[in-house]
């Protein structure tokens, strides 16, 4: 597995990303275990959302689960990391998967600036069902860190009035006082 990390480690990323994907998706993960951070990362992006049309022929939600399902094999302890080196479009994609319990635990893992980067670039309703699955603290935390514009989309496609409220409310005043603008507009 160290030599096939190395060799993966040493091609272009499109290419290592091809090649993992013709292995079965514990072979990939475990391949994908052994590279550092950034490059796991990036692997896991291009999985997601290839460069240039796929060659084995899977469509776009395919590509985005089948990174998922790696991730998911590997240790939890760089479940976040990896999350922190994916691209925000790649992230967003697999966070436009069904929504699980473990899905928001897992991104509980990362930092809180990949999160904003993944919100900013999904449609406000699956960011919205994401934001509403985490605790208040950290939807809050992910929020405040966003452009008043998203948020406002974002808090447009909650469902509930109530927890729309409360998100609001906890948001910093001149914050808040931006993103009722946009609301009101």
């Amino acid at each position: 597995v160290l030599t096939q990390a190395q060799l993966v480690a040493g091609m272009p990323t499109d290419k290592a990303a091809e090649e993992l994907l013709a292995l079965s998706r514990h072979d990939a993960a475990r391949i994908i275990n052994r590279c550092d951070d950034t490059l796991s990362g990036n692997l896991l992006s291009v999985i997601a959302i290839p460069g240039e049309p796929s060659a084995g022929g899977q469509n776009a939600s395919e590509r985005a689960a089948t990174a998922w399902k790696i991730l998911l094999m590997l240790p939890p302890d760089r479940h976040g990391p990896l999350l922190d080196h994916m691209s925000s479009i790649a992230l967003a994609a697999v966070l436009a998967l069904p929504l699980t319990e473990k899905t928001v635990g897992i991104v509980a893992r990362a930092d809180t600036v990949t999160v904003v980067g993944a919100i900013s670039e999904m449609a406000p309703v699956r960011a919205a069902s994401l934001v509403v699955a985490m605790d208040v603290a950290r939807a809050t935390e992910v929020l405040r860190r966003a452009a008043p514009a998203r948020v406002a989309d974002i808090l447009r496609s909650v469902s509930s009035a109530d927890r729309r409220q409360e998100l609001l409310s906890r948001l910093p005043e001149r914050f808040r006082a931006s993103v009722l603008r946009y609301l009101s507009g």
